[in-house]
């Protein structure tokens, strides 16, 4: 994992890194109309509102950007492509290889809606992009119900 001076950066090469990342980006929420697949430079961008996890204490959200590279195809499951503006709540970021030479990336959200990147290899960018502001609640998962 590569941080720059001020970590705001944070860069995803192996598997490892992208559970940190996944980590730092659970309960980030995103408007459909705020992602974008860019085919020709095989990109695929997120611009989410994320919970700061790595500074729990101080309850605080922050505008992020989440880009990965090397995407060939995007496929969606159970995403609402009607409405622009509804919020989705990213639980994890998941992955698997196929067998061969591809990687799917998983962009899990809560209510059972999928993105599915199909990568070349794993290289995925979190990068702040405001200044973090103070938020009421910390997001909460009651495990006691499962």
């Amino acid at each position: 994992m590569v941080r720059n001076n001020n970590e705001k950066n944070i860069l995803a090469l192996d598997f490892i890194d992208l559970d940190i990342i996944s980590s730092m980006v659970q309960d980030s929420i995103i408007l459909k109309k705020n992602m974008t697949f860019l085919k020709k430079q095989r990109t695929f961008i997120l611009l989410v509102n994320r919970f700061k996890w790595e500074n729990i204490n101080k309850k605080e959200r922050i505008y992020s950007i989440i880009r990965f590279q090397g995407v060939l195809r995007v496929r969606t499951k159970s995403l609402n492509n009607e409405k622009e503006n509804l919020p989705l709540e990213l639980l994890a970021i998941n992955y698997q290889t196929d067998g061969g030479h591809l990687i799917h990336i998983y962009l899990n959200f809560a209510g059972g809606a999928v993105i599915d990147l199909e990568v070349e290899c794993v290289e995925c960018i979190l990068k702040d992009l405001s200044e973090p502001w103070k938020t009421g609640t910390v997001p909460n998962h009651n495990l006691e119900r499962l």
